[in-house]
């Protein structure tokens, strides 16, 4: 069984993998109705996965689902897409806000939620 803190935690390092996809939503308006984004940049939260004492395969295998989940991002994206994700990020700016910014299609939207959920998936079943 599952402790309560436990899935709290799992829940924010999810949230902190995919923070984008709570906010594509907004994409589907076009650039002139949506407001002009703030320029206001947070420094990135602490990794919620620090919390949880993972076995050293445990860590391994999350490094890993990051990265096949960076690769299928970056699939998904068109090469200006990529360009300006990456100009966003080294200015400063959180990855899920920075995917806000792409005007992402609703076929790229329903990508990168399907990526999001299989990534769920994997760290449940590495997590449990």
């Amino acid at each position: 069984m599952i402790k309560p803190k436990f899935m709290a935690v799992l829940a924010g390092a999810i949230a902190f993998s995919f923070v984008a996809t709570a906010r594509l939503g907004a994409q589907t308006q076009t650039p002139s109705e949506s407001p002009a984004p703030a320029n206001t940049t947070q420094p990135a939260p602490a990794n919620p996965l620090s919390n949880l004492n993972l076995s050293p395969p445990q860590e391994t295998q999350i490094k890993r689902i990051e990265a096949l989940i960076q690769a299928q991002i970056q699939g998904v994206l068109t090469p200006e897409q990529r360009t300006k994700l990456q100009a966003l990020q080294t200015s400063g700016t959180g990855k899920g806000s920075a995917l806000a910014q792409l005007n992402l299609s609703s076929k790229q939207i329903s990508q990168l939620k399907e990526i999001e959920a299989l990534a769920q998936q994997r760290l449940f079943s590495i997590l449990n």
